[in-house]
């Protein structure tokens, strides 16, 4: 399932793999739930992105240096977050 999602979210090669690994171990009503759980997150990413969901100051201090150092603070929204 890990190896599933995460070559979803990767879009690699190998996805249709994957998802037939997944099908076969344990069936098309996990197969389908997998395939939701994973457009369901992507969705709600964007949509946080696009509204600039704002950190409070607790998280906004302890994470800032894993943003920096993961770029996240180059990101188009940085905008939206850190305003």
């Amino acid at each position: 399932m890990l190896r599933y999602c995460d070559a979803a979210v990767r879009r690699s090669a190998d996805l249709e793999a994957r998802r037939n690994a997944v099908l076969n171990e344990l069936g098309e009503a996990a197969t389908i739930d997998a395939a939701a759980t994973i457009a369901n997150y992507q969705r709600m990413v964007r949509i946080a992105d696009g509204t600039g969901i704002p950190l409070d100051a607790f998280t906004m201090k302890s994470s800032e240096p894993w943003r920096d150092r993961l770029g996240i603070n180059s990101f188009r929204s940085r905008g939206n977050t850190f305003s």
